[in-house]
This record gives structure tokens, C-alpha cells and sequence, in this order.
């Protein structure tokens, strides 16, 4: 209780400090947070691992002479099993993106902070203040902090010319085939007992895949490596590796946006069908059932088990990725991004070969062009992008 009302009380001194149209609005919402204990120190602390992910498209980005910036301030208050606040931080979090597109992905900002704490059960209360959107959002939890008595926690790295280095989930894995699974074993007094790591690859918070390994030998006080195989023909986005030896256990999660390979769904392409065919054949095809919609689009594109060996297979793909593209960054409301004129633009054009933009007396304006000299322009209508005929 004491550590929220501290919080609290950090809040109205905050808000009493900034002028009233800067005043922001206390939100208590679900934050994406972890809390990550990493390896004991010399002092028989462990370092401890914050991570919160943070979605991009809710930030307000302000426009400099050659990026686009976003700030967030982040309060961090932790207190121990007798309430006693025994971590606080607080530091300016800067975001930056060389394109405006790149503000308005449906991805997050991943914000990364390190501290030192004691074995005991703790609760961590986050306060992120948007101060550009007028709000202040918090969330809480708690966690626990053991004694590491027989295995260390697990630290992720890719070999580099013989050299393991540091893997986060933010690198690139594109280039990787494996990654290495790094971890101590202590106080091991005998060779019978055996290490276990399990990995669950997961898609769309389904698990897709999953293996357990079992080691017949420890290697006391050395350091024990295990290969993750990144599958370049799966699609998965968050690997979690659960390492158990002698009744503990430690957990490691990595987060990918480059493992996608091929998910195919076809109902995704119904709307996005209008953009290819006739409009007396999409009436037709509007009035067909879900399934029969389905068959219809397997027959335009000739699609056959297995989808990749069908005759315009490239073609497909690229019609599908353009469709997923656009639902994943153009949509609003309920509305598909599809179904915008951004989308429609995109799924008929491709990929423009240059995106800029325009600020003036009338507003904000998205300008597409394309190599074969095509330019198409969006007016940023209440964050709405239209198609611009010179009226609006």
C-alpha cells in the first residue's frame, strides 16, 4: 500500500509542476512488462532485467529537420515483502524513426532497464507519462527473486568468428541460423543428475513447435552451451527457453518480426478480391457463402496442396504479403487496412519507391511516389489518410 500511495503522491507533485493544458490523465491500463533475473553479483545480489514493450502507434511524434521524435518519461517504483521501496528511477525514454511510416507501425518500443535486488518477493509500479497525448498509464506486478543455489540464468548469444556475443530480441536475426544457449552450473557434486532445456516456439501466442533436450553430464563451474536451430522454413515470432536442473528453474523469451515465413490465410483476401476482378464478377462473388468464396479464390489463383507448388505461387505471395502488409499498418477502427485508400493504393501499385510529406496551411499531406512516375496524395484527415482530389 505504501508503495502506491508514494506513487500517488509522486503523480500530484508531477502534475502540480506542469502547466494545465499539460495535465495529464492518471490511466490505470495493462502494460506489456516482464521482469527478468539474470546472474547473482559478488554481493549476493542479482541483476534484474525491466522490459516493457510499449505500441508505437500511440505515441505522438514530432517532426524535426530530418526524423520524426517521441518521448515518454518512465517512473519505476519497487518494494520489498514489508512494503519498503527499496529500488525508484525515473529517466526520459527518446524514440526516433528516420520515416513517418514508421510511426504508425503496429509494433512496439522496447524499453530496456537494469537494476540490482536481493532474493525476496517484490511489486514493481510502472508509470509511463505520455505527455504529448495528456496521459500517464501504470500497471503493476509482482515477482520473486531466488537464490541461484545450482544453475545461473539463461543468457542468449550468436557466434560471430568464433566469438559469442550478446543476442537481444531486438537484433536482427534474418542473417542467423542458430543461436546459443549459455548458462553456469553450480555446486554440482555428482554427474547423475542430468539438465533439461525445453524450447516452445510460439506463433501468434500458439505453440507451434516444441523439443526438450536432455544433457547425460554437467560441467561444474564451466560455462555449458545448447544450439537454438532458428528454423528458416517455420513461421514463429516468441521463442521461450526453460532451462531446469535440481528443482529450479530458469526461463528466457526471445521476440522476432523477421522468423515469418509463409501464413497463408485466405480469408484475409475476400475483401481485398474487389482490387482484382471485374465488378460484375465480384457481385457475383459477393454473393457467395464464406467457404464457396474460399473455392472461388483457390481457382483464380490456381492454388493446389502444397500452396507453394502452385503454378503462380509468386505471384500469390505477393498479392497475400501486400494484403498483410496493409492490414497490419493501415487499418483503424474496425477497419481493415484493406479497405482504405492507403491500402487499396498499395495492394494495386506495390510498395512505393518513396514516401514524403507535406505541412502546410491545409494540413498534412502523405505523398506517394512510385519509379514509373505515378504519384498518389493523402490528406491526414483526424489521423484518417484520404485520398487527396484537391477538395478536402
Amino acid at each position: 500500500m505504501k508503495i502506491k500511495i508514494i506513487a500517488y503522491l509522486y503523480c500530484l507533485f508531477i502534475f502540480s509542476c506542469v502547466p494545465k493544458d499539460n495535465i495529464l490523465q492518471l490511466k490505470k491500463e495493462f502494460l506489456n512488462f516482464e521482469v527478468v533475473q539474470l546472474n547473482r553479483s559478488n554481493d549476493d545480489q542479482y541483476s534484474t532485467h525491466l522490459i516493457i514493450d510499449f505500441p508505437i502507434e500511440q505515441m505522438v511524434f514530432e517532426k524535426k529537420s530530418d526524423y520524426f521524435e517521441s518521448s515518454l518519461t518512465v517512473d519505476v517504483y519497487i518494494s520489498d515483502s514489508k512494503n519498503k521501496i527499496v529500488y525508484s528511477n525515473s529517466w526520459d525514454e527518446k524514440i526516433l524513426k528516420n520515416f513517418y511510416e514508421d510511426t504508425k507501425v503496429k509494433t512496439f518500443h522496447t524499453i530496456n532497464h537494469f537494476f540490482y535486488l536481493k532474493p525476496d518477493t517484490y511489486l514493481v509500479d510502472i508509470i509511463i507519462n505520455d505527455f504529448a497525448n495528456h496521459i500517464a498509464i501504470s500497471d503493476n506486478k509482482k515477482f520473486n527473486i531466488i537464490e541461484h543455489n545450482n544453475i545461473s540464468a539463461i543468457s542468449i548469444h550468436y557466434n560471430e568468428d568464433g566469438d559469442y556475443i550478446n543476442f537481444v530480441s531486438d537484433d536482427n536475426s534474418s542473417e542467423l541460423d542458430t543461436l546459443w544457449v549459455k548458462y553456469f552450473v553450480y555446486n554440482n557434486d555428482n554427474f547423475s543428475d542430468n539438465i533439461e532445456l525445453s524450447y516452445y516456439y510460439y506463433y501468434r501466442n500458439k505453440i507451434v513447435k516444441s523439443y526438450t533436450l536432455i544433457n547425460d553430464s554437467i560441467i561444474s563451474e564451466e560455462p555449458n552451451f545448447s544450439s537454438v536451430l532458428l528454423n528458416l522454413e517455420e513461421s514463429y515470432d516468441r521463442i521461450k527457453i526453460e532451462l531446469s536442473y535440481k528443482n529450479e528453474v530458469r526461463t528466457k523469451t526471445l521476440k522476432f518480426t523477421d522468423r515469418i515465413v509463409h501464413d497463408f490465410d485466405l480469408f484475409d483476401l475476400i475483401g481485398p478480391m474487389r482490387y482484382l476482378i471485374e465488378m460484375s464478377s465480384y457481385l457475383k462473388f459477393d454473393e457467395l457463402d464464406s467457404l464457396k468464396k474460399i473455392e472461388y479464390i483457390k481457382n483464380y489463383w490456381g492454388l493446389v496442396e502444397p500452396i507453394e507448388e502452385s503454378k503462380d505461387f509468386n505471384l500469390f505471395k505477393e498479392f497475400h504479403s501486400r494484403v498483410n502488409k496493409v492490414n497490419v499498418n493501415y487499418g483503424y477502427l474496425n477497419k481493415e487496412g484493406w479497405n482504405t485508400d492507403r491500402g487499396q493504393i498499395y495492394i494495386t501499385h506495390g510498395r512505393p519507391s518513396e514516401i514524403t510529406h507535406e505541412f502546410n496551411q491545409n494540413g498534412e499531406f502523405e505523398l506517394w511516389h512510385y519509379s514509373n512516375n505515378k504519384e498518389f496524395i493523402f490528406y491526414n484527415k483526424y489521423g484518417i489518410y484520404e485520398l487527396y482530389n484537391g477538395t478536402q
